[in-house]
């Protein structure tokens, strides 16, 4: 119940403009942060939330792809880890260790980090990474565990993922009351790939416990509030 004369005063006295009323959500603005001030983005945020008017506040983040070529020549350490190909073999500091031929895995840093199969202008360190090449070693994820992803749904169809689904018996919409969890926002097919993706199918990337299977659920839509249900 705060009145606009309330929200331009508060823009006005935290120096900020608002763009726009964002869609789907109630009472929820963007706003930008004028020149003359002197806060960053997160002291505002927290500027915001401590006043009367204002529940929740948060930077609006700005995500960039991550899919870039990888070009091991520019960095001349990669020459020293050996054969890093998918499917093979490879030698580092961390012994000989079993890479999936998945087409996509040598760009996944969080996988295997060379150093250079970062996003640009960003300096990467060899080595941080979640060791997973190893931890494959020992298992990839079990045929008898399913991971329920419960989102936006998945695209059942999708190449790295149908394989590893479940039983249709076990997927469902809570959104539309229905059996077809098809996700047509694409943000629960993305999620599904990071822990169940297929692994070793030359294609695509290949998630943490590629052998395990996936449940398709979905009980949000795009433009549903979910800071409630967080």
């Amino acid at each position: 119940n705060v009145s606009k004369f309330d929200i331009d005063n508060i823009n006005r006295l935290f120096k900020t403009t608002e763009l726009e009323a964002v869609n789907g959500f109630e009472n929820t603005y963007l706003v930008k942060i004028s020149p003359e001030s002197s806060d960053d983005v997160f002291e505002l945020s927290n500027r915001y939330a401590l006043t009367q008017f204002v529940e929740f506040a948060h930077p609006n983040f700005l995500r960039t792809g991550m899919l870039l070529e990888v070009e091991n020549n520019k960095n001349p350490e990669s020459k020293k880890q050996g054969n890093n190909k998918p499917g093979s073999r490879i030698n580092n500091s961390r012994g000989n260790d079993y890479m999936p031929n998945d087409t996509l895995l040598p760009r996944m840093w969080n996988i295997r980090n060379t150093g250079n199969n970062v996003p640009q202008g960003v300096q990467g360190t060899p080595g941080c990474d979640m060791n997973m090449i190893n931890a494959w070693e020992v298992n990839s994820g079990n045929p008898n565990v399913m991971i329920s992803i419960v989102d936006t749904g998945i695209d059942t169809n999708h190449t790295d993922l149908k394989p590893n689904l479940c039983d249709r018996r076990f997927w469902y919409d809570f959104y539309d009351n229905d059996p077809y969890p098809y996700d047509e926002y694409y943000h629960g097919t993305g999620v599904s790939g990071a822990p169940a993706g297929v692994g070793n199918n030359i294609a695509g990337v290949a998630g943490i416990a590629y052998s395990s299977h996936i449940m398709p659920v979905r009980f949000l839509d795009l433009l549903q509030p979910v800071l409630p249900l967080i």
